[in-house]
């Protein structure tokens, strides 16, 4: 598509992983960019039989590209084919595994399995392993052919030689580049190294495992399903004994040491910390929470308040600490009263008396809470994560309450999936930032109102987010909101068959957004008319809420446009609101003297007219 395009290259097929720009995996397209590099270099300049050894392998690569079925003649003489244009000669050897096949990626025929390549020349060999997956690729390399069982796991275990070059310091700068010493790779990679019992249960292996994790890991700071796989505990421990020298260059560009950290400090900096919000509760549990407690130290019991009073203690809670000299900790729910009634605080104390303000809630990985039938936040949050799973499939759930306000509010992936017996959920008043996650209230079947306030100003809602709740059939977004981000499969197997969005965000609303015709756009005014039998005032409000606000200056203003002289002359003022229900109007404090509160009104013969606010003082 750039500057490059009309010089006979092949197009090569590219996927986005977080910030990185990755090659498709396949043997088709691996191939096609080794064609263009050759091609690039000048590479396969020589004639054989009329054709240069560069249009020959082209041929094999398009003739491999246009099977529809595994070819094993076809894919082998491609593969010797392109490599012959980076080593020419006759020590090339190459190996197919008996799980090569034809594979659709991406829309293109692909050829996916592991490929041995062994290349001598001379007294230098280099050997190394391709395994094309459907998602990833990997390759092993082994150029200096070490036997880690026999060479470090024998009778004679060599390991001090061992222990001396996983001495050796990586460098590692302000920018985050990371240079580990030549050579390090070539000695500790190939297959064998995981498949010895005896080695993997040595010190040596573990630290190879972190140093390999961290090898595998670059540019990788958003690859939350690679990182978890990656740093496990056993990697955690091995890079605690792998010390990394800090770099930093000074004002005349020379490189100066700045201190000592390990390995593990460098993981959790570099790749947990800032993927915290998304990693599996099992995974926080096992990995991320045991080292947090290494680095910031341990809280033993915790109270209620300040003063340890009897009764104050608060033991439904595990406590984890975010930073070793902060105040904001995570808590682990562990355990739920009898009666059923969970309180989570928004701010806990130590036995020193130091005060915590509590910014993530979560579950231990082994906690049950079958019998929670409720649970209220108490108090007032800052900011408050309700992790992931981290009310999934309790199906007694049958109420979330916020007693005080939260400022910044995320409820994570699958958080309340399969709340079964959860009716309705009311963001609390306060919010001002909100982020639904994905599969948040997954199979939520009996919710039937899901209430946003109106001091929100920022919305984002992912994928799934109410994926076959099938009794919720209206979702409004308030008009407050200004910043909106809704993915384009957030109504996907849902039962909403309205979604109001503010006039105002219309532009917001994603062009392949499903379920386009389920949006009511509205724009949150207010038409006042006068009834033809008395002087009630209507007031028709095109957004679907459940109560206004009024205040006097609004009154005269409604009163004048629906043709009374004066609000003297209003008996009663009702409310409707886009959905024809007659709603709640909350009085200003001028306005209370003269009206009462929104009750039901009597009929002259039968039923009732509806709520409506009543002149307190009749004329």
């Amino acid at each position: 598509r750039g500057p490059d395009r009309d010089r006979g290259l092949y197009p090569v097929v590219y996927t986005k992983r977080g910030i990185n720009h990755e090659l498709k995996s396949g043997y088709i397209n691996q191939l096609k960019i080794m064609w263009n590099i050759a091609h690039a270099l000048g590479l396969g300049t020589e004639v054989v039989d009329g054709k240069t050894k560069l249009d020959l392998a082209r041929d094999k690569i398009d003739e491999l590209f246009k099977k529809t079925a595994y070819d094993k003649k076809a894919f082998e003489e491609a593969l010797k084919a392109t490599f012959s244009l980076f080593y020419p000669g006759e020590g090339l050897k190459i190996e197919l595994g008996e799980d090569c096949e034809y594979e659709i990626i991406k829309g293109n025929n692909e050829v996916t399995g592991k490929v041995d390549v062994e290349i001598t020349k001379d007294e230098q060999r280099l050997s190394f392993s391709i395994n094309q997956m459907g998602g990833h690729a990997k390759v092993y390399h082994n150029p200096v052919g070490f036997n880690f069982k026999e060479d470090f796991c024998g009778e004679e275990y060599k390991f001090d030689e061992a222990l001396l070059l996983l001495r050796s310091l990586i460098k590692y700068d302000e920018e985050n580049k990371v240079q580990i010493p030549t050579g390090f790779y070539g000695a500790y990679s190939g297959e064998e190294l995981e498949k010895s019992d005896d080695f993997i249960n040595t010190e040596i292996f573990k630290r190879y495992s972190a140093l390999s994790a961290f090898k595998a890991l670059q540019n990788e700071q958003t690859n939350t399903s690679r990182i978890q796989d990656l740093i496990t505990s056993e990697v955690i421990a091995g890079a605690q004994k792998i010390n990394v020298k800090l770099k930093i260059k000074d004002e005349g560009g020379k490189e100066e040491a700045r201190g000592i950290k390990t390995l593990a400090d460098v993981f959790y900096e570099k790749y947990l910390k800032p993927n915290v919000d998304y990693f599996s509760s099992d995974y926080l549990c096992e990995v991320v929470y045991p080292y947090q407690k290494t680095l910031f130290g341990e809280i033993g019991r915790i109270y209620s308040i300040k003063e340890h009073i009897r009764g104050s203690e608060i033991t439904n809670f595990e406590v984890i600490k975010t930073s070793k000299d902060g105040n904001e900790v995570r808590l682990l729910i562990k355990n739920v009263p009898k009666n059923g009634n969970l309180n989570i605080p928004a701010n806990v104390y130590d036995e020193n008396g130091k005060e915590y303000k509590v910014t993530t809630v979560e579950r231990t990985k082994e906690v049950k809470l079958k019998n929670l039938k409720k649970v209220e936040f108490t108090g007032n949050f800052e900011d408050l994560n309700v992790m992931a799973e981290t009310f999934y499939k309790y199906s007694n759930l049958q109420e979330v309450v916020f007693t005080g306000k939260v400022n910044k509010l995320e409820i994570g992936i699958m958080a309340f999936r399969d709340c079964i017996a959860l009716p309705k959920f009311t963001v609390p008043e306060g919010v001002t930032t909100l982020t639904i996650g994905y599969w948040a209230f997954y199979h939520c079947t009996t919710l039937t109102n899901f209430k946003i306030p109106d001091t929100v100003t920022s919305l984002t809602i992912r994928e799934l987010a109410f994926y076959k709740c099938k009794a919720l059939k209206e979702f409004t977004i308030p008009k407050s909101v200004k910043e909106l981000s809704l993915h384009k499969m957030m109504l996907k197997d849902s039962k909403i068959e309205k979604l109001f969005v503010p006039e105002h965000l219309k532009d917001k609303i994603l062009e392949d957004f499903e379920g386009k015709g389920k949006i009511i756009f509205y724009d949150g005014s207010i038409t006042p008319t006068k009834s033809w039998w008395g002087n009630w005032l209507y007031l028709n409000v095109d957004v679907p809420i459940d109560k206004i606000t009024l205040n006097k200056e609004q009154l005269k203003k409604y009163a004048k446009k629906a043709g009374f002289s004066d609000i003297s002359e209003i008996q009663a003022i009702q409310a409707r609101n886009l959905n024809g229900e007659v709603i709640e109007i909350k009085l200003g404090k001028n306005l209370k003297k003269e009206f009462g509160k929104s009750e039901d009104v009597p009929g002259k013969i039968w039923g009732t007219w509806g709520k409506a606010n009543l002149r307190k003082n009749k004329a």
